[in-house]
């Protein structure tokens, strides 16, 4: 009888932490499958913009993603300029730069597109013709075609032209430039206070640098930067310039570029000009 009850309550206890055994692994179960559930439903998305789609301007498509997602843009021309707003999303076409225009009117102090809230590498645009950024009048905080403030994007696979000062305009930040079409920069039509605030025309601008990827800071591999003319009629702003500007920016790669048939009045400018020393607010 005394063996019997202590098998019988071996026999319990066996039986109990088996049951405990399958509740646990039941949990686990139940857990991974809330897990995976829970990715499955933060799997990235792909938001379509265009006519006829829920969101017909790049910036609404913008608005609605989350990061991981991928706006794609259907081919027409989408006059807005659009923001980030720090959101680690590719913005891309579906039918390539030559179809797929993103012009910013020519808006005073109006980039076409800023990256200026901390975007990193996952901020990515790419396939579009970007043009009409900014004005010869500066009130506002952007100019060009692309302007990067404090923020490290991707820029590959764009044609980046006709915008006032700088086609891309890259400031205390690390960009990756790649593979773009860089050309033909805007200047200043006459002289006085509304073009002062812009010497440095040029395709790519490159002023400052306080963030860094893998111990480099701006990136430009593998663009043509071409017919960049910053000389004005009057012969008085856009001095500096012509192809890639650097102020103050450092550790900056420039590898595997086409750079040619680019001007700019001050000697040595046109192709590539360099201002080493340090400032704390560079003009742009």
């Amino acid at each position: 009888m005394c063996l019997g009850e202590v098998v019988d309550v071996s026999s319990r206890a066996k039986s109990c932490s088996q049951q405990k055994g399958n509740r646990a692994g039941r949990a686990l179960i139940l857990a991974a499958l809330c897990v995976a559930g829970f990715s499955h439903g933060a799997r990235a998305a792909t938001i379509n913009v265009g006519p006829g789609q829920t969101y017909t301007t790049i910036q609404a498509g913008i608005n609605a993603a989350e990061n991981g997602d991928t706006v794609l843009v259907a081919p027409g021309t989408y006059n807005e300029n659009i923001d980030f707003m720090g959101k680690a999303i590719t913005v891309t076409s579906s039918g390539g730069a030559a179809s797929t225009i993103i012009d910013g009117g020519n808006k005073p102090g109006q980039a076409t597109v800023v990256f200026a809230n901390g975007e990193t590498r996952s901020s990515v645009i790419s396939g579009f013709t970007i043009r009409g950024g900014g004005d010869t009048i500066f009130e506002g905080n952007s100019d060009g075609g692309i302007y990067v403030n404090t923020a490290s994007p991707t820029i590959q696979g764009n044609t980046v032209t006709a915008n006032y000062c700088h086609d891309i305009d890259v400031q205390f930040g690390a960009a990756a430039i790649l593979s773009n079409e860089v050309s033909g920069v805007l200047a200043g039509t006459g002289s006085g206070v509304d073009q002062s605030y812009c010497n440095f025309e040029s395709g790519i601008n490159l002023g400052g640098t306080t963030s860094y990827v893998n111990g480099l800071g701006s990136v430009v591999i593998g663009n043509t930067v071409e017919n960049n003319f910053t000389k004005n009629p009057a012969g008085i702003i856009g001095i500096y310039g012509g192809g890639i500007f650097l102020w103050a920016a450092q550790n900056v790669l420039i590898m595997n570029n086409i750079i040619r048939n680019n001007v700019a009045p001050y000697p040595g400018s046109a192709s590539f000009r360099l201002i080493a020393q340090a400032q704390s607010s560079p003009k742009t």
